[in-house]
């Protein structure tokens, strides 16, 4: 009779057994602690030089222009410093962009260890992680409803919800939560319902799966929300096209269509964010009256991003610290209170990028982009096409690259998509 084979760990396992940790470790900080996440992304750049013959394959990420390109917006902030006058703001933008070449750089020299099997489960602890951050902000939101002696009902109000009182708990904007939920949904989706092999996990995906789409309305998010509707979209495609259809994945189906049509339905709040709050925002803006929506305030940003802009701008920008400043004294100029007492970025990062560094900046987001997509067609990937989509959309009204929080999520995933081998 055959022995099993037993499965020892050699002293010679020991780095590369780190250096996978200290991924999961990387994804498990990112939604909780900048501080924390920023270290753990040294110890994984450390740990990386003790695999063996990495020393070749940083020679190899070297020559590799698919690393250039990922790095290149750093490179440009970096550039932008040389004719940039406020040095503060400028260093501290190098800072949260540094992590575009570092990541890129630490996964690209490591390629041949992120196996398909080792990225589906990063993917799936992303999808834990996120689906316990979002436990863990109910759970506080209930604690103060107990507190406050309300009504268990306002677990569920997704209107009453404010940034403090919510996704606040844990340090993070609602914008990037529900970006992190996206690729949640996404990666559910995809491994679970298109392929299924377990009721018990479709069971306990479609749980997660609901729960957090339902958690993305409390977030009350727009621009996820529809990004959230074209992953259910593309995925339900996919289904049909492949015909994997069983009872229970029919059910779940039509249970998740379902409660993303009774959400819009149920909460008039939701179409008055929607539709009738940009509605009425516009027709201020045609009358000439000011209007501190959110809408209105995102058209008079890029308005003023447009006026900053001369002939110098556009071909080399601000620099990297002084398009901030630029936007101020265009705030000032106008008279607009609100957005000179909240000092608002520009809230979209195509143009964020043309107003620190000219076509030059946004050209190479866009060729960014361009790349990736064609990598994710060409190799039928589709988690990577759906991750590149509401990236875009999301990167129209969030500065999504100014933050540490989406850098690191698309520094790290766009890398690890790009090098991922067929699905």
């Amino acid at each position: 009779m055959q022995q099993p084979v037993k499965m020892t760990l050699t002293k010679s396992d020991i780095p590369l057994h780190i250096y996978k940790a200290l991924h999961f470790a990387v994804l498990a900080t990112l939604p909780f602690s900048t501080t924390l996440n920023n270290r753990i992304i040294i110890l994984l750049g450390i740990s990386m030089f003790f695999l063996p013959g990495i020393f070749d394959e940083i020679k190899a990420t070297f020559r590799n222009k698919y690393f250039w390109l990922f790095s290149s917006p750093f490179i440009l902030v970096c550039l932008g410093m040389l004719y940039t006058e406020d040095l503060k703001y400028g260093f501290g933008y190098v800072e949260r962009n540094a992590m575009l070449m570092v990541l890129p750089f630490v996964i690209f020299s490591s390629r041949k260890y992120l196996t398909p099997k080792f990225i589906k489960t990063i993917l799936f602890f992303w999808a834990f992680i996120i689906t316990g951050a979002c436990v863990l902000c109910h759970y506080h939101v209930f604690q103060k409803i107990i507190a406050d002696q309300r009504p268990i009902s306002d677990l569920w109000n997704y209107y009453k919800f404010t940034y403090s009182y919510l996704s606040g708990y844990i340090n993070i904007f609602p914008s990037y939560l529900a970006l992190y939920i996206c690729l949640s949904l996404a990666t559910i989706g995809y491994y679970l319902f298109s392929n299924p092999r377990s009721k018990i996990l479709i069971l306990g995906g479609s749980l997660a799966f609901i729960y957090l789409l339902i958690f993305l309305f409390l977030l009350n998010s727009r621009t996820q929300i529809i990004s959230a509707f074209v992953v259910i979209l593309v995925i339900s495609v996919l289904v049909i096209k492949n015909k994997k259809f069983s009872l229970l994945t029919s059910v779940i189906g039509i249970i998740t269509l379902a409660v993303f049509l009774t959400i819009f339905s149920v909460f008039p709040n939701l179409k008055l964010r929607f539709i009738e709050k940009p509605k009425s925002q516009i027709a201020q803006m045609l009358k000439g009256e000011n209007s501190t929506g959110s809408f209105s305030s995102r058209f008079n940003l890029l308005k003023c991003g447009m006026e900053t802009i001369g002939f110098k701008e556009w071909i080399i920008g601000h620099g990297t610290g002084d398009a901030q400043n630029e936007l101020v004294k265009c705030y000032t100029a106008k008279g607009d209170e609100y957005l000179i007492a909240n000092q608002y970025h520009i809230h979209n990062e195509y143009m964020n990028r043309l107003t620190m560094h000219g076509l030059a900046g946004i050209s190479l987001i866009i060729l960014i982009f361009f790349i990736s997509i064609r990598n994710a067609v060409e190799k039928k990937k589709l988690i990577y096409g759906i991750f590149l989509l509401f990236i875009i959309i999301a990167m129209v009204p969030h500065n999504i690259l100014s933050m540490h929080k989406g850098v690191v999520f698309f520094g790290y995933f766009n890398s690890i998509f790009f090098l991922q081998k067929n699905e």
